[in-house]
């Protein structure tokens, strides 16, 4: 057992025990072997620093601090691959909401699962290459005149080109007046049974287009209600469309 020499004694021994005894500790240069100096053996002061080693303050590791190669590393812009994020490297937390169907969520789409994809009739739409026609159109009028003008939208529809002649009327009652058949104003006014240019007491007979809606016998104002049965070759300016009869000659 390793002890240290006693003073007046162990004669001729008193340097190898010395010896045995520091190289328990120490090595043969006088260092402190690895191992032998434990915490126990450590001032309190001492062990507390030892018992922080390790431990760094939160926000305490300023970019200064760093090595170089590090820093470098941290500023530089980082991509990640398509698909090189895997689940095992999501939180737990993550990879349960990835996984569940969820409560409340869309499970299907018109009767569809998975990747779904929708035509235009699975949501009651029409295709993209739709083109309208008469026949699918809704809420039309019973009778429609196409045509590029007024003239063939009527010619369309067998309405004529707008002009109330004799030669076009062929029902004289829906106007509620006889209709004199001829381009003569004695012949005229002859058919309906009339002198001069006055028609009874209401309803007068006058020629020209321009001509004022006067009495053509005296130039007396005719009377309100009263109408008028025109004749001339082209529609009378002075013509009241409730009221007057135009007829073209």
């Amino acid at each position: 057992m390793t002890r240290l020499p006693q003073p007046g004694g162990d004669y001729g021994d008193w340097g190898q025990i010395l010896n045995d005894f520091l190289l328990q500790s120490h090595n043969t240069d006088g260092s402190i072997k690895d191992g032998v100096v434990v915490e126990d053996m450590l001032a309190p002061s001492v062990g507390a620093k030892l018992d922080n080693v390790g431990t760094v303050a939160d926000g305490s590791v300023t970019e200064t601090k760093l090595a170089p190669d590090v820093v470098t590393k941290l500023n530089a812009p980082g991509t990640i691959a398509d698909g090189s994020v895997t689940e095992t490297k999501l939180a737990p937390d993550v990879v349960t909401k990835l996984n569940s169907t969820g409560t409340g969520g869309v499970s299907a789409i018109n009767g569809k699962t998975g990747d779904v994809t929708l035509a235009a009739a699975d949501v009651g739409a029409l295709a993209s290459t739709y083109t309208p026609s008469w026949d699918t159109l809704t809420n039309k009028p019973a009778v429609i005149a196409a045509g590029v003008d007024a003239a063939s939208a009527r010619a369309a529809i067998g309405a004529g080109d707008g002009t109330v002649t004799v030669a076009n009327i062929t029902d004289a009652s829906v106007l509620g007046r006889a209709i004199a058949q001829s381009s003569d104003p004695a012949t005229a006014r002859a058919q309906l049974g009339i002198g001069a240019d006055q028609v009874g007491g209401n309803a007068y007979i006058i020629h020209g287009a321009t001509a004022a809606r006067v009495n053509p016998v005296d130039g007396s104002s005719i009377p309100a209600g009263a109408s008028v049965f025109w004749i001339s070759s082209t529609q009378p300016t002075n013509m009241d469309s409730t009221l007057d009869v135009w007829l073209n000659i």
